[in-house]
């Protein structure tokens, strides 16, 4: 049963979603055979204050935190983040954030994006041992193409990323809804890299996630399906076209996940 290292809840004001509550998320992941899904609020992606979407987000997945494991959005760019990131991973207990710099007006090289990379490495949680923080760090929410004509939003560069990531080795950093293009201009940087780390939502193509685990290695590839935003059960048909089976697809849809969040085997 996968791990789903990319998943919402909450509204998106440019397109209604069929699931927006944990209840309504926990049975999507039902009908998709999921166990566990990595879980942040969508409304903070658009709040200049995220706290109160981090909060909304404890209060909601408190009843299925075996299921659920939150992910608080955190914008370095906005003063008082250090706190934000104090109260989520010590009085919120959440283990990872999620940034989104394309919305939050940074980009991966300016100063803040650092500085949050060395506040994740030095907040080691104790449900996680010698691990810090997991950061994933969003590319886009959907085909620049496809954006609402009044709110178009480049895509996050993400060529600084594998320098700065080098230094913080023990901050596993995921990217989201990253495209083919994105992926493959940084190979030879992310295997140079042992925490960074691919989601497959956005990566298109026949037989193309078989590439990319011959591209960047397989211990770097996870499960992802940014639903409900995108389909659930979009990764699961991906790795079945690209005839990824036995160890392997075990290492996608969980083994890495449950290295990369510090969980107990199932």
């Amino acid at each position: 049963m996968p791990i789903d290292i990319n998943m919402s809840l909450g509204h998106w004001p440019f397109r209604k979603l069929a699931v927006t509550d944990a209840a309504g998320l926990v049975a999507l992941m039902d009908g998709h055979g999921i166990q566990q899904a990595l879980v942040a609020n969508l409304e903070g992606v658009l709040y200049k204050d995220v706290m109160p979407a981090n909060e909304a987000l404890a209060i909601q997945v408190a009843r299925y935190r075996e299921r659920l494991i939150p992910q608080a959005v955190i914008n370095p760019a906005f003063p008082g983040w250090e706190r934000d990131l104090r109260t989520c991973a010590g009085d919120l207990g959440f283990r990872a954030v999620r940034l989104y710099p394309n919305y939050h007006g940074y980009a991966l090289g300016d100063a803040c994006f650092e500085e949050l990379l060395a506040a994740a490495e030095a907040a080691v949680l104790a449900a996680t041992g010698d691990l810090g923080l997991v950061v994933s760090v969003n590319v886009r929410m959907t085909d620049e193409r496809m954006h609402h004509w009044r709110v178009m939003v480049p895509a996050t560069d993400l060529t600084p990323l594998p320098a700065l990531a080098a230094p913080h080795e023990r901050v596993p950093i995921i990217v989201n809804c990253a495209n083919n293009n994105e992926v493959w201009a940084l190979a030879e940087g992310i295997r140079s890299c042992r925490n960074v780390f691919v989601e497959i939502s956005h990566i298109e193509g026949p037989g193309v996630v078989a590439d990319l685990v011959e591209l960047i290695g397989v211990e770097r590839v996870l499960f992802g399906s940014h639903a409900p935003y995108f389909y659930a059960d979009s990764p699961r048909l991906k790795l079945d076209e690209a005839g990824i089976a036995g160890e392997q697809r075990g290492m996608i849809e969980e083994g890495n996940a449950r290295l990369v969040l510090g969980l107990t085997a199932a």
